[in-house]
């Protein structure tokens, strides 16, 4: 599991993760010692273990780590489902989860099309640079030159 949990993350860095699991199968000491060091593994990620209510008597079996669980209510126990011996687990999503924002960023797209870079071409050919020959510094034609391209590439 960690294996798959390392390559996607890899991939896609702000993936959302959401494990569940029933641990009701483990019953010898030696398991007991691998599930609690599994468990610490999974909040390396940083995955937080959701379910604080007993599903069996006093111990949590059933269990659910994710890495957004402020977009979920507190785990809902339920009655056990069939034959089973534990409670079940149920999660409900936030109606109004807080959506955090980043920054706006204005992007301009320009046409790539070849109609209008021959356009382009055209007027930029017919423009009088005879301004731009009578200015005195190199700051002045500088400036004129881009804000005549820039003119005719925002039209």
């Amino acid at each position: 599991m960690f294996r798959v949990i390392d390559l996607k993350l890899n991939i896609e860095p702000l993936l959302t993760l959401l494990a569940a699991g029933s641990y009701s199968t483990f019953r010898t000491c030696f398991i007991n010692l691998f599930n609690k060091l599994r468990d610490r593994a999974l909040l390396v990620y940083p995955l937080k273990q959701v379910v604080r209510s007993p599903t069996r008597g006093t111990a949590i079996l059933d269990k659910v780590y994710t890495n957004v669980s402020n977009w979920y209510e507190c785990p809902v126990i339920l009655p056990n489902i069939g034959r089973s011996d534990h409670d079940a687990v149920s999660m409900y999503p936030k109606t109004n989860r807080p959506i955090e924002r980043g920054t706006d960023v204005m992007v301009t797209v320009r046409s790539r099309d070849p109609n209008g870079r021959a356009m382009l071409a055209d007027a930029i050919q017919n423009i009088n640079w005879t301004p731009l020959y009578r200015m005195e510094t190199c700051e002045e034609m500088t400036g004129y030159f881009y804000n005549t391209v820039a003119s005719m590439i925002d039209y």
